[in-house]
């Protein structure tokens, strides 16, 4: 396919250089940079983190993608979330009367 795209286009490698060389801008470093923290951290076998974050949740989706399994896991704020609105996000520094919150 490589080289069907340099025969149609000989100046790829060229835009790839340029691309490759370019200065991020800064947001774009850091979405880069979580996306390798998200790749390296679904690598894990045994998975401790907040099922409430978006970070730890795709990392876990990825290593059950790629080995076709559920990892040991420990949520420290919440079991899963399946559906939006549901009150299963715990905070053990209030009160209990006011320690669940909305996933």
């Amino acid at each position: 396919a490589l080289n069907l795209t340099l025969s149609i286009n000989p100046q790829a490698r060229h835009w790839d250089r340029i691309v490759r060389d370019k200065k991020l801008h800064i947001n774009a470093r850091m979405a880069w940079l979580t996306t390798i923290d998200v790749m390296l951290l679904s690598r894990c076998s045994i998975f401790v983190g907040k099922f409430t974050s978006n970070f730890f949740r795709t990392a876990y989706e990825l290593h059950a993608a790629e080995c076709e399994c559920a990892a040991p896991f420990a949520s420290l704020d919440a079991p899963w979330c399946f559906d939006w609105g549901l009150e299963v996000g715990i905070n053990l520094k209030m009160s209990p009367a006011e320690n669940r919150f909305l996933c």
